[in-house]
């Protein structure tokens, strides 16, 4: 192998630690610290919307009309059809990943999680007139959400190892679930407080309807970021991992006397 001297050396490591860090998380050749934000943001708001999804359902349920001994099983039933979909499509996902990029699969879902929430609270409208056109309507969007849900879980765990090196993958890891426990705390402590809050100036459907719209706009701001900042890895360049530490025990050598 090329030896390669110290002070070369150390303008590669420099490079490295100016650009290639995500605070103590160091990154991939080709990924910036934007890239790994935008990442991280998206997981943590992503988790935010859909603990909003889930929990909003019995409010929803409620506002249906539904006798309190029914909720239960009704919430049930709609979230199960959401679950099988999501067992069903998260393969797929991750296949048309691999084929197409984690970045396109990622705005899959967020737009289908867009359209979801935005959608969702229509079937409260005199036009849903029985219980079963409602229900209809709801399990419909439950599993358009699902299929958002599944896209972007799909990649989450994928974009991390193309996005993190090997040295801190496990710290980039626990990161991200510290993001994803904050993004729920905010679904639980701003989100869904909404609604309430604003039922003092408004009729129960709008103040609904204006939570989901607030929560669909989270998500377009989402789709937005990731169109200008997420990155797909470069699968090619996994091999400078290697190299790089080379060139670090190359440093260690020249600085032995």
């Amino acid at each position: 192998m090329k030896t390669i001297s110290l002070k070369e050396t150390s303008k590669q490591l420099a490079y490295k630690y100016l650009y290639k860090q995500f605070f103590c998380i160091s990154l991939k050749h080709d990924i910036r610290f934007i890239n790994m934000l935008t990442y991280y943001l998206g997981g943590m708001l992503f988790l935010t919307t859909l603990v909003f999804a889930a929990s909003v359902q019995a409010v929803i349920v409620e506002a249906m009309g539904v006798p309190k001994h029914e909720q239960g099983r009704v919430i049930g039933d709609i979230s199960f059809w959401g679950e099988i979909a999501i067992i069903i499509t998260s393969p797929m996902w991750g296949w048309v990943s691999d084929i197409f990029g984690r970045k396109v699969v990622v705005l899959i879902g967020y737009f289908l999680l867009f359209l979801s929430l935005v959608f969702y609270p229509f079937g409260l409208l005199p036009f849903f007139d029985t219980f079963d056109k409602k229900m209809s309507w709801f399990l419909s969007l439950r599993i358009l959400l699902a299929l958002g849900v599944a896209a972007v879980i799909s990649c989450m765990t994928s974009v991390l190892g193309d996005y993190s090196s090997k040295k801190h993958r496990g710290l980039a890891s626990g990161t991200l679930g510290t993001l994803n426990a904050i993004g729920a705390v905010l679904a639980v402590t701003v989100l869904l407080r909404i609604p309430a809050t604003l039922s003092s100036y408004f009729s129960r459907y709008v103040s609904i309807h204006l939570t989901f719209m607030f929560a669909a706009s989270i998500l377009i701001f989402l789709v937005f970021l990731s169109v200008l900042f997420l990155k797909d890895h470069d699968l090619s360049l996994d091999h400078l991992e290697d190299v790089e530490e080379d060139i670090i025990v190359k440093v260690e050598e020249e600085k032995e006397p």
